[in-house]
């Protein structure tokens, strides 16, 4: 069966969020000004579960921005970071703090990517993309 778990960019689990997912920023921005988007990680089968290969059941479900173009310089992924709650940030790696997740529209976790162009910003570099990336998941039955 193929793999279900798919970002999101819905509650309801309808819109697949890009990867790389990519901001644009006004021509006016400055750095410090955050855009940000609220995010599922999910699947809308109802009978499966995502977990960590390598440890199944011992270690937590961790997505991880990197960056989409390493060769570029800027933007890199320390300028965007995840949040389970749009209050507390981190960079470049969101634990979900579980070591499974169910599938099932209800069972959707939700997470807030926010990015913010760098110093020395030109217009023509006024985007911010990132990937997502998790260790190795596997998707069983339940």
């Amino acid at each position: 069966m193929a793999f279900t778990f798919k970002l999101y960019a819905d509650a309801g689990l309808t819109v697949v969020a890009p990867n790389p997912f990519v901001f644009t920023f006004p021509e006016d921005d400055v750095p410090g000004n955050w855009q940000k988007q609220q995010l599922w990680l999910g699947s809308t089968e109802t009978d499966r579960k995502v977990r960590d290969a390598t440890a199944p059941g011992v270690t937590n479900i961790i997505l991880t921005l990197t960056d989409n173009d390493p060769g570029a310089g800027t933007p890199t992924v320390s300028d965007a970071e995840l949040s389970l709650d749009d209050v507390a940030y981190v960079t470049p790696s969101l634990d979900f703090g579980v070591t499974e997740l169910l599938s099932g529209v209800g069972n959707a976790v939700t997470f807030w990517l926010r990015a913010q162009i760098f110093a020395g910003a030109t217009p023509a570099t006024y985007t911010a993309a990132v990937s997502f990336a998790t260790a190795e998941l596997e998707e069983i039955d339940v």
